[in-house]
């Protein structure tokens, strides 16, 4: 009986370790690679639904998609171009904290040259005093603490050293004074006409972006600290002080109206559908993705680099569709010479109309292209057509990611 007890108890404790590890298991299939950041809306929050708060400038969110896409973890695809454009997304509110975390995480460190500038310092100075760089690195993402202490054994300790680690530094708080200044005005505008002096002052430029305006006058969050609130309510009166006025007030008012029409007028479960397909490589989806930031559908943001990015994708991917949109993009833009390849690529793929139309494009072009030039552009030519199929995917690779 004694014996029976014995391999009872056994047994069970067996069994208890055993459901133990597959409950330990269970929960650890639906968490994010990112749970540990704390930076999730929850702990299984997946990839698109971060890059939809990504979409309503949630800048925590913003970090988490350039790392998903930079790394290739948390149901990101592996997409530099796209990880290099939230980068720039994400400091572009001026937050000194942010800016000097992604510079660090945009750089791989082990790659500095010897002779590493102080600026970098100051950099360190401010992203390990953030609330970011102990969460990555507690959720084994990015060493933050690492990356510093090789910048000050690289840096070149010159008799400039001091001047430029202080020149830097003092950026990096006027930084975050001047955007303490556009939060104040931004709110004062939620129940003031701009002034005479506030429309001369948009006129030169000194208030940036209207939509960062929009952006700090309609949520009351500490930016470096809560998410955004977006409220409808907000924007109607940013909306209603606002009216009349000449081109500062109408420009508000239009990025207001974006704002709020954008988040009304969209169908969250058909964004995230997309984006999932998108993120699974799907040309079709890549080519929507990338006119959806185009013309800011679906509660996309309007930006023309990950407009660019995802067409680029899909074209990469086999999208006949999406090589002709690109020939037209470069053809239209700075950079026309580079149109050729994907015009020939639109050629090669397309049906009749696309070559009819690509085929304009590159006889047009042939016309300036120099015989050295047609050769380079021969030469990528005819790597891009060994990585495109137009029925699956090419292998990843980010090796064109700054080619037009």
């Amino acid at each position: 009986m004694k014996q029976r007890r014995i391999r009872h108890a056994a047994a069970l404790l067996l069994f208890l370790a055993f459901a133990a590890l597959s409950c330990r298991a269970a929960s650890g299939q639906d968490q994010s690679a990112f749970a540990a950041t704390g930076l999730l809306a929850r702990a299984d929050e997946s990839a698109e639904e971060i890059l939809v708060r990504a979409h309503n400038q949630d800048i925590d969110a913003m970090l988490l998609t350039m790392t998903g896409y930079r790394q290739g973890i948390g149901g990101f695809p592996r997409r530099q171009a796209a990880a290099t454009m939230w980068r720039a997304a994400a400091t572009r509110f001026n937050l000194p904290s942010v800016y000097a975390f992604t510079t660090l995480l945009a750089v791989d460190v082990d790659d500095l040259k010897e002779d590493v500038t102080a600026e970098y310092m100051a950099v360190c100075d401010f992203a390990l005093r953030g609330r970011y760089a102990p969460r990555f690195k507690e959720a084994e993402l990015f060493d933050a603490e690492r990356a510093c202490a090789e910048v000050a054994r690289r840096v070149n300790r010159t008799r400039a050293w001091q001047t430029e680690f202080d020149g830097e530094l003092a950026r990096l708080r006027d930084m975050r004074a001047e955007t303490r200044k556009t939060v104040a005005l931004a709110r004062r505008f939620m129940d003031s006409p701009m002034t005479k002096e506030d429309e001369a002052a948009y006129a030169q430029g000194n208030f940036g972006d209207p939509d960062v305006l929009v952006f700090y006058a309609a949520t009351t969050h500490d930016p470096e600290t809560e998410a955004p609130d977006w409220s409808g309510e907000r924007l109607l009166r940013l909306i209603s002080s606002q009216r009349g006025g000449g081109e500062a007030q109408a420009a508000l008012r239009l990025a207001a109206q974006s704002a709020m029409m954008a988040r009304l007028g969209t169908d969250a479960g058909q964004s995230l559908a997309l984006i999932r397909r998108a993120h699974a490589g799907e040309p079709e989806a890549e080519r929507i993705m990338g006119l959806n930031y185009l013309m800011g559908s679906q509660g996309f943001p309007v930006d023309d680099y990950l407009q660019n990015v995802w067409i680029r994708f899909s074209a990469e991917h086999g999208d006949a569709r999406s090589m002709e949109l690109r020939a037209i993009d470069l053809f239209a833009g700075d950079y026309p010479k580079s149109a050729w390849v994907w015009a020939k690529l639109a050629c090669e793929f397309g049906d009749d109309n696309a070559v009819s139309r690509a085929g304009r494009i590159v006889a047009e072009l042939e016309k300036s292209l120099s015989p050295s030039e047609l050769e380079a552009r021969e030469k990528r030519l005819k790597e891009l057509l060994g990585q495109i199929s137009p029925h699956s995917k090419r292998a990843e690779s980010d090796n064109s990611a700054e080619d037009p």
